[in-house]
């Protein structure tokens, strides 16, 4: 009886119910999120590779917070634990050609457990900015601060602001992590993700993951804005969605197999107002086959990808995504604009004190675009995978060399980009897909190409055995097409969040 009661029940209704008893199962302590930061993953990589249950492709990365990796913490009787780190971020930067600008941040990181069941962490932080004129031009023209906010005082030197970033863990038991905050996610092993990263602005979500076996499965849905990229009368933000699926399975000790898919929609239709769209928070379904029922104009893009460790030292790492593509117009060979899709392939290891990695990404044109804007795979006017969009290829080399509190780190990428011209390339993933394109002929990398080389050496020394406090100094080389420029910086900084600094220095 109770199974025919349950198969009567619609998609959302099932849901409700599975959410409503999973809160009734007891189990283990709350856990919290590490911060999503290169430099503080790095620290727990090595130790991650030698745990073979261990799903180092979804970040940022759950574990037990020992109350010494804090400056400050608080205890009471009522199993309540209070740690808090200051985030403090001063970087002069000198260039050759242009005028100094400085990089600084201020706030405080603060992370609980309560009743053991209960995680949270919330950033308070803000910051000030004096930039070059090229991105501060570039922060006017967006009405965004890249990676930061939306909301921000910009003047003709410098810009300011504050935001909040936090999330609240309920951890029933030992397979189900319920989540809602704000902040950033990331899935994959590479430096980039095709999937989904950290390159946007943080955003409110709602999360919930599920471990079981040799299985993590993560639900996301996500409350993002995004604006008519080419509608010069429609100026403000509006609302827009994403729900998301990511399946990472370890099939062996050695080989581990990931599925992604997501959908992104507007909130605001030709009909008037829709929100949130109830058909796409079935956890558990595909989108495709909905997406096709319903007659949706929505974008679904979908892909998987394989990791293979070796040695406990050694992962080897691939995506693939496929926004639309027929196989029969993949054969023809004419150039079809509709056969979107991208792969990213890479290996790092660990050999002693020396980390290394190599990284390949290739995206063709008029990938995670549609037919407007609102239905792109990005938000704030940045791509919610790949900084570049899309009709690029992109290699990446870092080799980090690191012993005791000192760090050496060389970065490199070299990258190249077909840029619309007098017809569009399809690398704006802003701009619609049937707005001045080809319909057959088109080409990887086709357009004006751009050609970015950029080349980092730093130094760096943790004041804090857990990498949250570091001097930093380093010079950076960045070539655009026949155009170089030098910087110098130093300074020191918290380890809270991916600053991406090689964005800044152009």
């Amino acid at each position: 009886m109770k199974k025919i009661i349950f198969a009567k029940m619609n998609n959302l209704q099932k849901v409700i119910i599975t959410f409503y008893f999973s809160f009734w199962v007891t189990g283990s302590f709350a856990q919290s999120e590490l911060p999503l930061n290169n430099t503080i993953s790095l620290s727990y990589s090595k130790r991650m590779l030698a745990d073979t249950n261990f799903h180092s492709s979804i970040r940022p990365f759950i574990f037990n917070y020992p109350k010494d990796n804090m400056i400050s913490t608080c205890d009471s009787g009522a199993n309540i634990h209070l740690s808090s780190t200051p985030i403090l971020t001063v970087l002069p930067i000198i260039a050759h050609t242009q005028k100094p600008s400085i990089i600084s941040t201020y706030g405080l990181h603060l992370t609980g457990n309560i009743l053991k069941k209960f995680s949270l962490g919330i950033d308070l932080y803000g910051g000030y900015f004096s930039l070059s004129n090229n991105n501060l031009l570039k922060v006017d023209s967006l009405s965004t601060l890249p990676h930061f906010t939306n909301h921000f005082n910009l003047n003709e030197k410098s810009i300011r602001f504050f935001d909040i970033n936090g999330y609240l863990n309920y951890s029933p038991n030992h397979i189900f992590t319920f989540s809602i905050g704000k902040g950033k996610q990331f899935w994959g092993n590479g430096y980039r993700s095709l999937f989904l990263s950290d390159n946007t602005n943080p955003y409110p979500y709602l999360k919930a993951t599920v471990s079981a076996w040799k299985i993590k499965y993560v639900w996301l849905v996500s409350f993002l804005q995004g604006r008519f990229f080419y509608d010069t009368v429609t100026t403000h933000w509006q609302s827009k969605y994403t729900a998301s699926h990511f399946l990472s399975w370890h099939l062996t000790k050695w080989f581990n197999l990931n599925l992604f898919e997501s959908v992104v929609w507007r909130g605001r239709d030709t009909a008037g107002i829709r929100n949130l769209d109830v058909n796409y928070l079935n956890p558990i379904i595909f989108y495709r086959p909905v997406e096709f029922s319903l007659g949706s104009p929505d974008n679904v893009i979908m892909g998987g990808g394989f990791n293979i460790n070796i040695l406990k030292k050694i992962t080897i790492y691939n995506q693939f995504i496929f926004d639309e593509f027929k196989l029969a117009e993949i054969k023809s060979g004419n150039g079809w604009w509709g056969n979107k899709y991208g792969w990213q392939t890479g290996i790092k290891f660990f050999w002693k004190k020396l980390f290394f990695r190599s990284e390949y990404n290739y995206v063709r044109p008029f990938t995670y675009s549609h037919k407007t804007s609102l239905e792109a795979y990005g938000a704030w006017r940045q791509p919610l995978a790949h900084p570049l969009g899309a009709n690029f290829d992109e290699y990446l080399l870092t080799v980090i060399y690191k012993k005791g509190k000192h760090m050496i780190r060389l970065f490199t990428s070299n990258s190249r980009h077909g840029i619309s011209s007098d017809f569009n390339a399809g690398d704006n993933i802003f701009r619609p897909y049937n707005d001045n394109n080809n319909e057959y002929g088109n080409t990887m990398l086709q357009g004006d190409i751009s050609k970015v080389y950029i080349a980092s050496l730093s130094y760096g020394y943790d004041f804090s055995d857990q990498n949250f406090f570091q001097f930093v100094s380093g010079i950076q080389l960045t070539k655009t097409n026949k155009k170089t420029g030098l910087f110098f910086f130093v300074g020191i900084k918290t380890n809270f969040m991916n600053y991406y600094m090689e964005d800044y220095l152009k």
